[in-house]
């Protein structure tokens, strides 16, 4: 019984040791559209100066007085900027317009009418 024991112990130990040696193999190629092609491919960097460098900003949306005032802070979401970034290369529009769609599709999201920023829900009560 302990031999029997000792021996799956030990195949268990070459089985993990074997796939531990070739991950690389075992790794899972799922191919993703939007990184197929590089022109689609927008890498972002997270600070202030890198955002007014790519264009994210305007004089309604002044990044310049973050970085003259040393802000510390992170930058803009990545996850928003890919999003503005597409929409303006979409509509060939400027950030300003890109910023406003964006604004309307997160809110078209959330149930929420872009015209008049109420919510869309039938049982959603108001009171005056």
């Amino acid at each position: 019984m302990l031999l029997v024991i000792a021996w799956i112990l030990v195949m268990f130990l070459v089985f993990f040791s074997c796939l531990f040696i070739m991950k690389h193999l075992c790794k899972l190629h799922i191919p993703i559209k939007w990184f197929k092609d590089k022109k689609s491919y927008f890498q972002v960097d997270s600070s202030f100066q890198a955002d007014l460098e790519d264009g994210f900003s305007s004089n309604t949306f002044d990044l310049y007085q973050n970085i003259e005032n040393d802000d510390a802070r992170a930058g803009l979401d990545n996850l928003a900027k890919e999003e503005i970034y597409r929409i303006m290369n979409k509509y060939k529009c400027d950030f300003d317009d890109a910023r406003v769609i964006f604004n309307q599709e997160r809110m078209k999201c959330n149930s929420i009418d872009p015209q008049t920023g109420k919510p869309t829900d039938p049982r959603a009560v108001f009171f005056s």
